[in-house]
């Protein structure tokens, strides 16, 4: 397909404002590989666009880790999107790459950084709009960051609920309690309404810290044996929310691992 002048020209405009291949696509009527092949000419051939899949459980979990561990700059090089693992996360970590690459088409940056940690980072226009599209904070993301919207499906959700009780939440070894947590009141607030929603009946409260000028924690808390029927349901990907409990009849507390991969 020969593209017009002017077709081009809103190509290029669309890429840089970081509209994703799929909606280009879509504006424009015209099929993604003509679209590819035009961004590759402009770009040089190791552009590569990232694409955002069709797979909500898979978004909802990109966004529940950013929500709960990750961090977005605009720089002069671009935006960068970095998520982050503790050192005794790698299987996690590798887990997450594999999960976003199947996401996103486009295979991230992982780094470990001098503080410690471990980080996967994009650089992207389209990725920023998708955060932008479904998150929102005010000041540091951390204190302020929830949901722009509630209203999303149920595999949305339960994605979300995956990614950010890997990233931030607890699973006691022997008692069943789970936990998620988040300097961030709106976003348990609205946590603790999903997993309502789903019929558990989770708890609420507020752990204050007073050494030193430490913020609020904020907890949703999950037990008894609903947080069995809970964990059924999520499947966190994250190896260490993963316990004995869950499945007593296992032979291994491992053995449930690829029960509970979510991909």
């Amino acid at each position: 397909m020969r593209l017009t002048e002017k077709e081009k020209r809103e190509i290029l405009e669309l890429t840089r404002k970081g509209i994703s291949l799929n909606k280009i696509s879509s504006t424009t009527e015209i099929r993604k590989t003509t679209i590819y092949y035009h961004v590759r000419k402009q770009f040089g051939r190791h552009y590569k666009l990232v694409e955002v899949g069709n797979n909500l459980e898979h978004i909802g979990e990109f966004l529940g880790m950013f929500a709960a561990d990750g961090s977005y700059q605009e720089t002069d090089h671009g935006h960068v999107i970095r998520i982050w693992f503790s050192l005794d996360e790698l299987k996690y970590l590798r887990a997450t790459k594999r999960l976003l690459m199947t996401i996103f088409k486009k295979r991230p940056n992982v780094y470990r950084s001098k503080n410690n940690a471990y980080e996967i980072r994009y650089t992207s226009m389209i990725l920023g709009s998708l955060l932008k599209e479904y998150l929102i904070w005010e000041g540091k993301k951390s204190h302020s960051v929830r949901l722009k919207s509630m209203k999303h499906s149920s595999d949305f959700l339960i994605g979300f609920v995956r990614g950010f009780l890997d990233c931030d939440g607890y699973v006691n070894k022997k008692s069943k309690i789970v936990s998620i947590f988040s300097i961030s009141q709106k976003m348990m607030k609205q946590i603790f309404t999903i997993i309502s929603s789903f019929g558990f009946k989770p708890q609420f409260y507020t752990y204050i810290d007073k050494r030193g000028n430490r913020k609020p924690l904020h907890f949703v808390n999950i037990r008894g044996d609903q947080s069995v029927e809970f964990l059924n349901l999520i499947k966190p990907r994250n190896k260490k929310r993963i316990r004995k409990w869950v499945h007593p009849d296992s032979k291994s507390p491992n053995a449930s691992i690829e029960a509970f991969s979510g991909v």
